[in-house]
């Protein structure tokens, strides 16, 4: 697709690509040999729709004044992190995939309150609130998540009851070959 637009590109225009695992060099190949262009990676997530979204930026080599024009087009969407290409698929797989498994986490909360008998507009209530709570208490004290999980968990108390389960359930090593399978599957898919 890039090959077909390529002759229409104004000579200087910045190339960005939001395709999972398309690598820049495959899209330097596509634009030929002579385009010349500064092409990027940008990969967003959904949160953008309420000016709350991530954005990562990695550019190819001599890109970084089309890297500066592009962050300042995004910034005022969001958070925008650049990092190298090679670590492109696996933040994607954090933070471009991320909103899903937060929405099942929020999903599930909300189905066991009202399994608990708490009704559903409350449920979503609760868990957004808890939800939206915590990420700014970690966005505004800078605090380890461990540190702010251990502020919640008193010893022998009902959270740490069910942290055990959760972990019991590995929940932690759940997530954590989701992220992988995620970054491994937008490899495959460039």
């Amino acid at each position: 697709m890039v090959s077909e637009v390529a002759t229409a590109l104004s000579p200087g225009a910045i190339v960005v690509s939001i395709a999972a695992g398309v690598s820049i060099a495959s899209l330097e190949a596509a634009l030929g040999p002579s385009a010349g262009h500064p092409v990027l990676r940008v990969m967003p997530n959904t949160p953008v729709k309420v000016g709350a979204g991530t954005f990562i930026v990695s550019g190819s080599a001599g890109s970084e004044d089309a890297v500066e024009k592009v962050t300042g087009l995004l910034e005022p969407l969001g958070t925008v992190v650049e990092l190298p290409e090679g670590l492109q698929d696996a933040a994607s797989a954090v933070s471009g995939s991320g909103p899903a498994y937060v929405f099942l986490v929020a999903e599930a909360m909300i189905d066991v309150a009202v399994e608990m008998g708490i009704p559903r507009p409350q449920a979503t209530d609760l868990t957004v609130a808890t939800l939206a709570g915590s990420a700014k208490l970690m966005a505004v004290t800078g605090e380890h998540p461990a540190i702010l999980r251990g502020e919640v968990t008193s010893p022998g108390g009902s959270t740490a009851v069910a942290l055990h389960e959760l972990e019991r359930h590995g929940v932690r090593t759940g997530f954590a070959e989701a992220i992988m399978a995620c970054r491994d599957r937008a490899a495959e898919m460039g």
